[in-house]
């Protein structure tokens, strides 16, 4: 890869080579001039140099090239691909774009794969990523069961994804023929807080599932604006669309339109705004020129509508600039495009987001930089209520809260930076704008002076008089992503009334403020101080710390004890203090249950662990029953409810009474449980997941030993569980103490242990028991090769145990007791018949190969001789050796002429023609071979003939000379001929014409003869 420097110092000296001659100054010193130049953008010209960048770097891609595999790491920096093309042939670009930028890049091709994730750009986007102004052209095919595929990003989710798709397109036509794939043609799955603006899709998409125009699913939070789809649909039942294949509730489309007989979206709840079907281009062009869309005069996309910077550059006027402006522009504009991430700006320090480029350009160190000369403005912005037109900064003032709580916007801004007289416009740039701090903390008082003696006293009459405990709420809400304030409760008497907060809740939850009564009167100052919450300011902009805080006092009396026996209102505070609703769990992976959306198995609290202060048990065994007044519901057993949702279609509350004896006292308290039926988006996924822990089948017991189903030659491992997550993955658990109880398991063939028993299996049966056991899947050495057949049941944890009570959901049947089975090939152990393979060093015109040894009998080959060591038969190459260019300025000799090497480029070298020991006339060839490298004759050094008094004729064979890479070289001669011999006899005739432009005296330096 070549540094950006060094290509404008190259440039550089081209330029002024003719001038430092003239004046005296050598090649060698101009050179040396540029020799400690850095750079900050590194150059890619092939698809090796692509493969090598660093993870964080900032590259630009300089010719069009050609990969065959994916970037393999996850991308975080800068890729400019320049308006050049990659083409692809068995994958995308990059796998993982993490937080970086992909901008001005075409991608061509074709490829197929099984992967569940695909995509042209980007197989998976996370975190605040940016897609700007990226074309897919490539032909996309999908054959995995669940493959999701797009032409620019596949999958971009999870809560924190802030994803940017801007002002890019699809061409490519898209299929999958898997039963659950996804076909898309800009992006197959977005959640988070993704945008997609400004694109559009005019590829044929192919798919079963989520089929759609631009986007397949878009989560809630998410949005597509200003786009369209003219690409022809074919899809299955579930999810298509022009636009959308699944809108979930609080996403969707706005101002989008296609010409396709599908509706806008397939499937969901989210509704679109201002989307409709048009008639042809014309229509389509009248819709959206407002949103950056032109005509497309010069029919590169059939004459739909193409994006302004899509228009081939037609102006032939030049401004006049300052030679000495542009120098300061350049290097703004080199440190300025190095940057990358997004601008952030602080409410307190800024107001208008051009004056604080203005202010980070006045800081670079650059030599003749003067602050009065920078002038920005804001090109565009996609979110003007946010940044202006202008540049003022609209910091958020908004009551509505984004899916993950944390309210920033980022606007994608393009800016142009005038010095002086030259300027230039950048790429599209993120700005996160966070809130109007002024109006958080008028909210946060808001919260305060809600905060009142009613809100702590708890079940205590006042707080001049308290006896039980205090409620102490950490927020003026029930959700840690809606409330402005986290509040710190202080106490003067630590002793008598303790803050105490349960384990594994969030401040939506209150502390409780435990009293422990002591013998007298005692007063004691709570102190509520409001600061503002964290979890919905984004720390990358702001901090706690920037919001000032409020505090209010509270004067309690605790009440003096005595001794008595207990009374209901005892026994009922004994309840309510120690036996609270929120310690109700999910029964899958015991967090607090959300009492008004509960959407599986409660696990009630085990009471007697129930300690008190002093860590003695508060009840005993039997004291507490807990009933519920729907058991089809839910229905107790033991600690544990079985919440059955397919009972029901509609929300549904339950009662649940917790009753407390002791003696012959009894008191109880309710608990409202809200169970949400299953929707067939639940099931659905769930089916996704069955279908992919059946495919996955055999890599559980395989658990990565071996590397083929025929290759067996010990034991198998039977797994607890199957673990498909968000993005596909799949895991498994091995040991029963890892389970989730939310995966999929193997279940057992027999409900009888007799029956169990008598088989010898119940969740792993074997066909040959005796080579592969039963549910241990032990191995036993065959007398032969043999093929065994395992076979499981597998069922859905979530919801497999309420099938058999719903026989009429067919969904549901297919969760439960699903066969799977997999055919190994346990092989018996054979004698090996080793063929030694010796050492041989590879040469520049074949490859050599390690030592090693090869069993004619199984075909397999080692490392040694004894077969200890297996090895792949491909590790056993050695590549050819690869000539390299030598370093530009080196002095090449071919023959009786010398060269000097002007680019060491691995793609193209070339080389001057410098001197000859020749006596009367030499021949300058098309190329020369020197050290098994081919260099390309592109020029004829300054007084190349200079002293040689008996030179006359030079034979040019090379088509490569320009005027400029010829200037002065007969300089101080004796040259008077130039004789052509290009090749054919027309062909020198063609170069004759053109060689005479370039041999005048005021361009060679003499005055020559050019014929044939």
């Amino acid at each position: 890869m070549v540094r950006e420097s060094m290509r404008k110092a190259l440039a550089w000296f081209m330029a002024i080579a003719v001038a430092l001659t003239c004046t005296g100054v050598s090649l060698e010193s101009a050179e040396a001039a540029y020799a400690d130049e850095g750079g900050e953008v590194v150059s890619v010209t092939t698809a090796e140099e692509f493969a090598a960048m660093e993870a964080d770097g900032n590259y630009r891609l300089d010719s069009d090239i050609a990969i065959t595999s994916s970037y393999g790491n996850p991308f975080t920096g800068a890729f400019d691909g320049n308006g050049h093309t990659i083409t692809v042939s068995t994958g995308g670009v990059f796998g993982t774009v993490d937080g970086g930028r992909v901008e001005n890049l075409t991608v061509d091709g074709a490829f197929t794969s099984s992967s569940s994730a695909n995509a042209g750009v980007c197989s998976t986007s996370n975190n605040a990523s940016t897609f700007y102004r990226c074309v897919n052209k490539a032909d996309i095919s999908t054959t995995g069961r669940t493959g999701r595929a797009a032409g620019i990003v596949c999958n971009a989710t999870g809560t924190a994804n802030t994803t940017t798709i801007t002002e890019c397109a699809n061409y490519g036509d898209i299929s999958g023929s898997g039963t659950s794939c996804y076909s898309t043609g800009i992006a197959a799955y977005v959640a988070g807080t993704v945008t997609i603006s400004k694109c559009y899709n005019t590829g044929d998409l192919t798919g079963a599932s989520r089929t759609a125009g631009i986007v397949g699913q878009i989560g809630s939070g998410n949005s597509a604006t200003d786009c369209y789809n003219v690409g022809a649909l074919t899809g299955g039942t579930s999810g298509t669309g022009e636009i959308l294949g699944w809108n979930n509730a609080s996403a969707g489309a706005e101002n989008c339109y296609w010409t396709g007989e599908n509706a806008v979206q397939g499937g969901g709840s989210g509704v679109p705004v201002n989307c409709e079907k048009v008639a042809d281009s014309a229509a389509m062009l009248e819709k959206l020129s407002s949103a950056g869309y032109v005509a497309d005069s010069q029919n590169i996309n059939g004459g739909y509508p193409i994006l302004e910077w899509q228009k081939s550059a037609g102006s032939s006027e030049e401004t006049v600039v300052d030679e000495g402006d542009q120098q300061v522009l350049d290097s703004i504009k080199s440190k300025y495009e190095a940057e990358y991430g997004a601008l952030r700006p602080s409410y307190d320090k800024c107001s208008n987001i051009n004056k604080m480029i203005e202010d980070k350009i006045a800081a670079y160190e650059i030599e003749g930089l003067s602050a009065d000369k920078i002038k920005v403005e804001v090109k565009s912005s996609d979110d003007t209520d946010v940044i202006a037109e202008d540049g003022t900064i609209n910091y958020i003032r908004a009551d509505e809260w984004t899916m993950s709580g944390m309210y920033s916007k980022n606007v994608s801004c393009v800016f142009n930076i005038a010095y002086g007289t030259a300027d230039f416009e950048t790429s599209a740039r993120t700005v996160t704008v966070g809130w109007d701090v002024e109006y958080f903390e008028g909210k946060m008082q808001e919260e305060a002076d809600k905060l009142t003696e009613e809100s702590i006293k708890g079940e205590n009459a006042d707080l001049a008089n308290v006896e039980s405990q205090l409620t102490l709420p950490r927020s003026m809400g029930t959700s840690a992503k809606k409330v402005w304030s986290e509040i710190e409760w202080t106490v003067s008497e630590p002793s008598v009334i303790s803050p105490e907060q349960e384990e594994y809740t969030g401040i939506g939850t209150p502390l409780k403020g435990v009293v422990n009564r002591p013998e007298f009167d005692t007063e004691v100052t709570l102190t509520a101080t409001f600061k503002a919450n964290e979890s919905i300011l984004n720390t990358n902009v702001e901090t706690v710390s920037d919001f000032s805080t409020i505090t209010k006092t509270f004067t309690v009396t605790v009440k003096g004890t005595g001794i008595h026996e207990d009374t209901e209102d005892e026994l009922r505070a004994i309840l309510d203090k120690y036996y609270t609703d929120d310690m109700l769990q999910n029964f899958a992976d015991k967090t607090t249950l959300d009492r008004d959306n509960c959407t599986g198995d409660i696990q009630l609290p085990r009471y007697t662990r129930i300690d008190d202060e002093d860590g003695n048990p508060v009840f005993e065994n039997k004291e507490i029953t807990v009933t519920s007044d729907n058991e089809t519901v839910i229905r107790i057993n033991g600690y544990r409810a079985f919440v059955d949702r397919f009972a029901i279609d509609e929300k549904t509350t339950v009662k649940l009474t917790v009753s407390f004896t002791r003696g012959d006292k009894t008191v109880s308290r309710d608990i409202a449980v809200t169970v949400i039926p299953v929707s067939d988006e639940e099931l659905d996924a769930e089916l996704a997941a069955m279908d992919k822990a059946k495919a996955s089948y055999w890599d559980g017991i395989n658990d990565g030993v071996y590397k083929s189903k025929n290759e067996i030659t010990g034991n198998l491992k039977a797994f607890q569980e199957i673990n498909i997550d968000a993005e596909g993955n799949v895991s498994f658990i091995y040991n029963y103490n890892d389970m989730t109880n939310r995966g999929i398991i193997p279940d057992g063939w027999f409900e009888d242990s007799w029956e169990m028993e008598a088989a010898g299996y119940n969740r792993f049966k074997s066909s040959a028991d005796n080579v592969i056991a039963h549910e241990n899947l032990v191995y036993t050495e065959p007398e032969k090769d043999t093929d065994v057949t395992i076979t499981s049941w597998l069922t859905s944890e979530r919801f497999g145990e309420y099938a058999p009570a719903h026989p009429e959901n067919e969904k549901l049947q297919k969760l439960y007791k699903q066969e799977v089975s997999v055919t190994v090939k346990v092989l018996a152990p054979h004698t090996h018949q080793m063929v030694h393979h010796p050492a041989s060093g590879a040469t520049y015109t074949s490859a050599g190969n390690t030592e090693y040894w090869e069993c004619t009998t199984c075909g397999k080959c080692y490392k040694d001789e004894a077969g200890t060591q297996l090895i792949d038969e491909k590790s056993t190459v050695v590549p050819k050796k690869v000539a390299r260019p030598a370093a530009a300025g080196t002095v090449l000799k071919s023959g009786k002429s010398y060269y000097k090497v002007k680019s060491s480029s691995v793609k193209n070298p070339t080389v001057y023609f410098a001197k000859t020991s020749c006596k009367r006339y030499c021949t300058i060839p098309a190329t020369i071979k020197v050290n098994h490298v081919t260099y390309k004759v592109t020029g004829i050094s300054a007084k190349a003939f200079k002293g040689k008094k008996k030179f006359r004729t030079v034979i040019v064979k090379t088509k490569s000379l320009t005027k400029s890479s010829v200037k002065k070289c007969f300089s101080k001669s004796r040259v008077r001929t130039v004789k052509v011999k290009v090749g054919s006899s027309s062909l020198n005739k063609k170069y004759v014409k053109i060689y005479k432009k370039y041999f005048k005296k005021s361009n060679s330096g003499r005055k020559v003869t050019v014929r044939r």
